[in-house]
This record gives C-alpha cells, sequence and structure tokens, in this order.
C-alpha cells in the first residue's frame, strides 16, 4: 500500500494522501481511517485529527485512546495555570 512507503519514507502528507485514495475506495475502511486521522494528528491539524478519530470512538478503542491523547496533549501545551480539567477531557 502507498501509505506504506509513505511511512517508511516518513512523509505523513503522502501517507494522508494514500489513505485519503484508500478512502474513495472504500470509505468505511476503519483501518484507513485511524490512518488518516494518525497522519492529519502528525501534520500539526489536532482539531482536524481529533474530529476524524472522534467519528470512530464506538468502532474502535485506538480511536478513544487517541482522543484522550490528544485532549491531554492539548491541555499539557499550556501554562498549568490556563490548564482546564474536566471529566470526560482524558
Amino acid at each position: 500500500m502507498e501509505a506504506d512507503v509513505a511511512e517508511r519514507a516518513n512523509d505523513p502528507a503522502a501517507r494522508l494522501a494514500a489513505f485519503e485514495g484508500a478512502l474513495r475506495v472504500n470509505p468505511a475502511s476503519v483501518p484507513a481511517r485511524l490512518g488518516r486521522a494518525d497522519c492529519l494528528g502528525k501534520l500539526g491539524r489536532p482539531v482536524e485529527a481529533e474530529a476524524a478519530y472522534q467519528e470512530l470512538t464506538d468502532k474502535s478503542p485506538e480511536a478513544r485512546a487517541a482522543v484522550a491523547s490528544l485532549r491531554l496533549a492539548e491541555q499539557l501545551a499550556k501554562p498549568a495555570a490556563d490548564r482546564a480539567w474536566e471529566a470526560g477531557d482524558v
């Protein structure tokens, strides 16, 4: 698969394109949707990554863990005084 080659080349933009191509063929593919979400995160697009993972939380424990990780990273990036920990954030 093209995404595997792009991953070995450490090219998340190429991986994203490959996963989006796979999703045009099979929009329901959970592995391709997870891969797309991962690429979005690696490309510095955390809001889009979280939304993509959020769509999969009922289908994949990996997606639930990824949403928690993104939310944790978002909070930890803030100064301590600005962090807002609420139930369900992580």
